[in-house]
């Protein structure tokens, strides 16, 4: 892929033939966090199976730029892990957020977000929530996020993980 010039980027929901794309994506963005020592998530998760399942459920959004798959996310209505006091349908939720490093520091995740956060106001949720590891805060201010609190979070799984808490009121 080549990041060279400007490229308009797409957003979308995914489809069932970018599976592969998108698990390439989350594999990626996961030996990014690796190796800035703040892994949050469990390379054995990110799987065709997992991805397929997202997609089934029009869950995965996909950004393309010249028809290349270039970042994706899930955005779900309900997230009891990590904003369990929510009721249902109050918020949308950020996960898996994701980009080609080869498309990194670009309009990608700027584009993934107000793609939700369209979703998000159209569903009629009161605000568009995600949580992340505390290294990316700044990424997530800087997108206008506010910061809600840090906690750290139980997961079904058995681990247990710091997250920084972020909202956009709509």
């Amino acid at each position: 892929m080549d990041n060279s010039g400007p490229r308009t980027i797409e957003v979308g929901f995914a489809s069932h033939t970018d599976v592969g794309d998108i698990v390439a994506t989350l594999l990626e963005g996961a030996a990014w966090m690796a190796a800035k020592h703040s892994p949050a998530w469990q390379v054995s998760d990110l799987t065709p199976a997992m991805a397929t399942a997202f997609v089934s459920r029009s869950e995965f959004i996909a950004a393309r730029a010249g028809g290349d798959l270039v970042g994706v996310c899930t955005l779900t209505r309900v997230d009891p892990d990590f904003w369990p006091e929510d009721p249902p349908g109050f918020a949308a939720y950020i996960h898996k957020l994701a980009v080609r490093r080869a498309f990194a520091g670009g309009q990608v995740t700027r584009s993934l977000v107000e793609h939700c956060l369209t979703l998000a106001r159209a569903w009629g949720c009161k605000a568009l929530r995600l949580d992340c590891h505390p290294v990316l805060n700044p990424v997530y201010r800087r997108l206008e996020f506010n910061y809600v609190d840090t906690r750290n979070v139980a997961l079904a799984d058995g681990r247990t993980l710091l997250v920084d808490r972020f909202e956009i009121r709509l």
